[in-house]
């Protein structure tokens, strides 16, 4: 689940070792991805066709954030910052090199999961699913991950403020990051999910660490904020501070307009509390 500011319902990841359908697609035999990863995305939920349609663009842009050249060396140039990430509970942390090699799909690495967006939160932000967000693993063999997504975060993408529109890829992408699987035959989640109400991962060796599922999320943001022209390549690092690796510091997402520096400063609302 990505965490937003009082947040209290959590999807909690189920660790079934379902069969997956061999449907992800061709894989990528070396980092330059030259051969991308197909990820099949279904939608469920939408009211018209153009919330489905800017519910498509969100997932295409954030599945193919995740899968770039420009994710990849972003990522990689935050060695020194995150020289080890937290993973999966109950193993150790591991180098960025191997975070890259999942999330980009490098051959024998990962699989992307087939996975089903539900819109969730009618009703306006008084629903209490309205800014939600939550994945969890097949629930039987052979079905697709999911993901639900409150509209909330759908309007945020559709907003005018790019940095706002920014922090919905951040989301997506955490949820996304979800639905990988170290495995090609039964679904082995690469990157936990947290619980509601969880000061500390349990069984996590390092509680310092960077969170896998957070800092994807945020170098994804980042690197599409340098994509759309944002900001340079040389500003990521500090974005990604910004925006967190242990948690999504996502009361900030409206403090950037009229194109403010994305870095740390003392105006910027506190960050989460980080797990």
């Amino acid at each position: 689940m990505h965490r937003r500011a009082k947040a209290v319902r959590v999807l909690t990841a189920i660790a079934f070792a379902g069969l997956v359908a061999a449907a992800c697609g061709p894989v990528s035999g070396g980092p330059n991805h030259s051969t991308p990863v197909i990820v099949r995305i279904t939608i469920e939920g939408a009211e018209s066709e153009a919330e489905r349609a800017l519910l498509n663009q969100l997932a295409d842009e954030a599945s193919t954030i995740l899968r770039s050249a420009e994710f990849r060396a972003n990522l990689l140039a935050l060695e020194a910052e995150y020289p080890e990430v937290f993973m999966r509970r109950g193993e150790p942390d591991v180098v960025l090199e191997q975070v890259a090699r999942i999330v980009g799909g490098a051959s024998g690495a990962s699989r992307y999961t087939p996975v089903t967006i539900t819109l969730v939160g009618r009703s306006g932000p008084e629903d209490q699913d309205y800014q939600w967000a939550g994945a969890g693993a097949p629930l039987m063999p052979g079905q697709p991950a999911s993901i639900d997504l409150g509209r909330g975060i759908l309007k945020e993408f559709e907003g005018a403020d790019i940095v706002e529109r920014s922090c919905a890829v951040n989301t997506m992408a955490h949820e996304l990051a979800h639905t990988i699987s170290l495995s090609p035959y039964l679904f082995k989640m690469a990157f936990d999910d947290t619980k509601g109400n969880e000061d500390a991962i349990a069984g996590r060796s390092n509680h310092r660490t960077a969170v896998g599922s957070y800092l994807i999320g945020s170098v994804a943001q980042c690197t599409w904020l340098q994509q759309k022209g944002r900001m340079p390549a040389w500003r990521v690092p500090g974005c990604v501070q910004v925006f967190g690796a242990r948690a999504f510091n996502n009361f900030r997402c409206t403090k950037f307009a009229s194109d403010k520096p994305i870095q740390l400063d003392a105006y910027l609302p506190r960050p989460a509390d980080p797990l």
